[in-house]
C-alpha cells in the first residue's frame, strides 16, 4: 500500500462490482464510519452547518489568494499515514513543492506514493459547488451530484477546529438486494480546515488534516489513509 496501487485499485474494484449488480449493501464498516450505510436525504444547509460551511468557503478563497501570490514554489511537509485491510499500518513524511498546473494548485512531488496532491480551494476541490453558491450569498444542498453517484456533506466543530465529512455514494444496482436503487455510501473523506484562529506556521484555509476510508473486501473493516500537515517554509 506504499503507491498508487492503494488508492486506485480497491475504488476501482467497488466500482465495477457495484455496476454488475454482484455487490450488495454491507453493514456498517467500523464503528466510527457510514459506510456501506444508506445515504441521508439531501437537504438544504443551514444553521451551525451552514455558518461553518460558509467560513470554510471564505478561509479557502483566501488560501488561494494567499498561495498564488506568497507561497508558489514554497515547501510544504505532510505525514502520511496508511492502514490497510489486514490492519498492518505504515508511516512516511513527505516533502512537496506548491506549483500551480493550468489553473489548479498541487502540493507537488515525485514520490510513489499516495497522498492528497490537489490543494482545496472554493473553485477546486470537494467543497468547490457549496462554495460556488455559498460565496455568492445564496443557499447550498448539502448534496450534490458526482460523476455516477452522489456526494453528502456534514459540517461540524471539534476541539475547536471546522471539520467537513464527505459521503460518496453509489446506487445499489443489485437487484436481489433489500436496497436496491438506493445510494449506498462507498467512501469517506475527512478535512479539516483552518479558519482561525491560525497557529504559527499555519495559513487560514489549510488542509491541516485529512483522511480518506474505503471499504475492504470484508465489508466490516475498513483501508485508510490519513495526511496531517506538519511545516512549510521557503525551502
Amino acid at each position: 500500500m506504499s503507491n498508487r496501487k492503494w488508492a486506485w485499485l480497491p475504488i476501482m474494484t467497488l466500482m465495477i462490482l457495484v455496476s454488475c449488480g454482484q455487490v450488495g449493501p454491507q453493514k456498517r464498516v467500523g464503528v466510527a464510519t457510514s459506510i456501506g450505510s444508506i445515504l441521508d436525504t439531501a437537504q438544504v444547509l443551514a444553521g451551525k452547518e451552514m455558518e461553518i460551511a460558509y467560513t470554510m468557503c471564505l478561509a479557502l478563497r483566501n488560501k488561494a489568494t494567499e498561495y498564488r501570490s506568497q507561497h508558489l514554489n514554497q515547501i510544504f511537509s505532510f505525514q502520511v499515514d496508511y492502514t490497510g485491510c489486514n490492519r498492518q499500518k505504515s508511516s512516511t513524511v513527505i516533502t512537496t513543492r506548491l506549483h500551480e498546473t493550468n489553473g489548479v494548485l498541487l502540493y507537488d512531488s515525485n514520490l510513489a506514493v499516495f497522498y492528497f496532491k490537489n490543494v482545496e480551494t472554493h473553485t477546486t476541490g470537494l467543497l468547490a459547488p457549496l462554495c460556488a453558491s455559498l460565496l455568492k450569498g445564496q443557499s447550498a444542498n448539502n448534496t450534490v451530484d458526482e460523476a455516477d453517484g452522489k456526494r453528502q456533506f456534514k459540517f461540524y466543530a471539534e476541539d475547536g477546529r471546522a471539520k467537513v465529512i464527505s459521503y460518496l455514494a453509489r446506487r445499489d444496482l443489485n437487484n436481489q438486494s433489500a436496497t436496491f436503487g438506493q445510494f449506498i455510501v462507498a467512501r469517506e473523506d475527512l478535512k479539516q480546515i483552518e479558519t482561525g484562529p491560525i497557529l504559527p506556521g499555519v495559513i487560514l484555509g489549510l488542509e491541516s488534516d485529512q483522511t480518506q476510508r474505503i471499504p475492504c473486501p470484508d465489508g466490516v473493516t475498513f483501508e485508510s489513509v490519513q495526511q496531517t500537515f506538519l511545516t512549510h517554509s521557503v525551502d
